[in-house]
């Protein structure tokens, strides 16, 4: 499947080299070919998220696969949205969308957050 994905990204830039010598506004091109390698990675990584699903409702800890999945969404999400809009040319765009992103990481952290401190108040009560 790597091969495959690298062999895509080849033609894809290929396509946009040749075809900017002909026309300077190629980015439909470029973000078809951006939206094309984040489904073959959401394609790669589906055993890893089979795996890590199964492994945690086995130890009990299905909410934290949940948990982990979701941010690891984020986070791509992010990624991608971000460089897309620099290679527009919009820096402060992509700046935005990347505090956005962490804020949203932050916001998923959270409830596990607050049951970390409860259960460090209950061991530091038991003392």
């Amino acid at each position: 499947m790597l091969f495959k994905v690298f062999g895509g990204a080849l033609l894809c830039v290929t396509a946009i080299v040749l075809l900017k010598g002909i026309k300077s506004d190629v980015w439909p091109l470029q973000w078809t070919g951006s939206l094309v390698m984040f489904t073959a990675a959401m394609l790669m990584l589906q055993p890893v998220v089979t795996y890590l699903t199964d492994l945690c409702n086995q130890s009990g800890m299905g909410d934290m696969a949940s948990l982990l999945l979701r941010g690891l969404g984020v986070a791509m999400l992010t990624q991608l949205s971000s460089d897309l809009c620099r290679q527009c040319g919009e820096n402060t765009l992509a700046g935005g969308v990347e505090l956005a992103g962490k804020a949203e990481l932050l916001l998923l952290c959270l409830p596990q957050l607050r049951a970390l401190i409860e259960m460090a108040g209950g061991l530091l009560s038991d003392l």
